[in-house]
């Protein structure tokens, strides 16, 4: 897996760092992770508020890339999108409307993934916050 992180200039900040991130990955079922294998992850610059898409965590079949607009987010709110749209591609289901989930579909993927996020939150609430970062969103 290819990660790109946007270098971010001022606030707010990625809502994970890379190692965060990698935390995540790894909470992930052998199963899952060999699915995601080759994919692209990016970190964008762009505010949730000001992406194209209802939700913050998009993955492009056609280029195989997953772009999470995270700036600004709580670090369990940025995650648990991730984990969402991890599942989507892993179950190879579609959203009834394009890339909109709706209750139903919300409640579901939350069950599955709950596991996964509790896993990963308690990685991620053991990094220190104060860790100095190189500017984006990654630790040196």
């Amino acid at each position: 897996m290819k990660l790109v992180i946007d270098k971010v200039e001022g606030l707010p900040k990625h809502a994970l760092t890379k190692h965060e991130f990698r935390f995540l990955f790894s909470s992930l079922p052998d199963d899952w992770t060999a699915k995601l294998q080759g994919m692209e992850v990016h970190l964008c610059n762009e505010l949730p508020s000001t992406v194209s898409f209802p939700r913050p965590v998009i993955y492009s079949d056609v280029s195989h890339r997953l772009n999470i607009s995270s700036r600004g987010l709580a670090k369990q709110g940025a995650a648990r999108e991730i984990l969402r749209e991890f599942a989507l591609i892993v179950y190879g289901t579609r959203t009834r409307k394009g890339h909109r989930l709706d209750d139903q579909e919300i409640r579901r993927l939350d069950q599955l993934i709950e596991p996964h996020l509790k896993m990963a939150m308690s990685k991620i609430d053991t990094v220190q916050p104060d860790t100095p970062t190189n500017g984006r969103g990654g630790h040196r």
